[in-house]
C-alpha cells in the first residue's frame, strides 16, 4: 500500500509527529487530497529556533492552530499570535514586553508553561503573581529558574489547578508561599533551597506527595517537611558537586524526623557524598524506606550514597 492511499484519519495521526515546516517540505504540492489535509491540520506543535524560523510564512498561516510552542531564540517572536496554545516551552530569556504579554486574555488554554530563564525585575514580580493567584485556571505544571516571592504590596492568591511545580531555587518563605498559594499541588522539584532573613512559619498542605529537595541540612529538612505530612516520596541531593562538599547526611535523625513529619513516607532516594561513612547495613536498618540505598567508593576516596531511581509510585 503506498502512502497516499492510507486513510485520513492515520495521515493525521502520522503527522502529529511531524513539524509543520517539515511536513510542508515533504508533502505540500504532490497531489490535490494531501494539499487538503495540510491545510486543514489542527494541534500542531512549532519549533522556533531562529528569527529566520519567524519569518516563515507558515507560522501566520498556522499561528491559530499551534497548541505546542517550543521556542529556541526568542527575541523575534510575537508571542500574542499564538493564542491556542496549551504548552508553552521558552528556552530563552524573554523581554519585558514578551514577559507581560503572558496573561489569560492571550493564553486562556495554558497547561504547561517551561520558563527557565526569568531575570528578576518588576515584570517577573508581576509574571509570578499572575501564575499564583489563578491568572490561568487550566495550568497544571510549571517549570521555571528562580522564583520570587510576592512583593510586600501584593501577596498571592490561590492557584488550584497547579499539581506539578519544578524550580531552580527560592527561599524557605517562598516555599511557604507557595505551598498556600498552591493547595493542590502533588509534586515539588525544588533544586536549591536559598536563605533570606524573611520569617517564615510551617503551613500545613495535605497534597503533596512527591518532593525532590537539594539540601542535606537537617533543620532545614525538618522544617520542609513539617509543612506536607501525607508526603510518600522525597528525594534528598545533596551539594556535594559545589566546593568538593562533603558534609554527611545524618541518616539515624534523618530516619527520626521522617518518623515525627512524614509517617506514610514509603519511598526515598538519595544521591550525596561523605567521608568516614556508617556502613549501608547500619544504615538500612534505621528506616523502612531505607532499604534501596547503595554504597560506592568513587576515585578521590569520598563514599556515594544513593538509590537507583524506579518508576514506582
Amino acid at each position: 500500500m503506498y502512502f497516499e492511499q492510507l486513510p485520513n484519519e492515520l495521515i493525521y495521526e502520522i503527522f502529529n509527529y511531524l513539524d509543520i515546516f517539515s511536513l510542508y517540505r515533504i508533502f505540500s504540492h504532490l497531489n490535490i487530497r494531501l494539499n487538503r489535509i495540510l491545510n486543514h491540520l489542527t494541534n500542531i506543535s512549532f519549533q522556533i529556533n531562529s528569527c529566520e524560523d519567524t519569518n516563515n510564512p507558515l507560522v501566520h498561516r498556522f499561528a491559530q492552530q499551534v497548541i505546542s510552542l517550543h521556542i529556541s531564540q526568542s527575541n523575534c517572536v510575537d508571542l500574542i499570535l499564538f493564542s491556542h496554545i496549551r504548552s508553552l516551552n521558552i528556552r530563552d530569556y524573554l523581554t519585558e514586553r514578551q514577559l507581560t504579554q503572558i496573561r489569560y486574555e492571550n493564553f486562556p488554554n495554558l497547561v504547561y508553561l517551561n520558563m527557565p530563564f526569568i531575570d528578576e525585575s518588576d515584570e517577573s514580580y508581576e509574571f509570578f503573581h499572575r501564575i499564583f493567584s489563578n491568572e490561568f485556571p487550566n495550568l497544571r505544571k510549571c517549570i521555571f529558574g528562580d522564583i520570587s516571592s510576592p512583593n510586600s504590596k501584593s501577596s498571592w492568591s490561590i492557584s488550584p489547578s497547579i499539581r506539578s511545580l519544578i524550580s531552580t531555587g527560592f527561599c524557605l518563605s517562598t516555599y511557604i508561599h507557595i505551598l498556600n498559594s498552591c493547595p493542590n499541588l502533588t509534586y515539588l522539584h525544588w533544586s536549591i533551597v536559598r536563605y533570606s532573613d524573611d520569617e517564615h512559619f510551617p503551613r500545613k498542605h495535605f497534597h503533596l506527595r512527591h518532593l525532590y529537595l537539594r539540601t542535606i541540612n537537617l533543620e532545614t529538612i525538618r522544617f520542609v517537611l513539617d509543612c506536607v505530612p501525607n508526603l510518600k516520596r522525597l528525594f534528598l541531593v545533596s551539594d556535594w558537586s559545589r566546593g568538593n562538599n562533603c558534609s554527611p547526611l545524618n541518616f539515624q535523625k534523618l530516619a527520626e524526623i521522617f518518623e515525627q513529619y512524614v509517617p506514610n513516607l514509603c519511598h526515598f532516594d538519595c544521591n550525596t557524598m561523605e567521608r568516614n561513612p556508617m556502613e549501608t547495613k547500619i544504615i538500612r536498618s534505621f528506616h523502612r524506606s531505607f532499604q534501596r540505598i547503595q554504597s560506592e567508593v568513587i576515585l578521590d576516596g569520598r563514599t556515594r550514597f544513593f538509590t537507583f531511581l524506579s518508576n514506582e509510585k
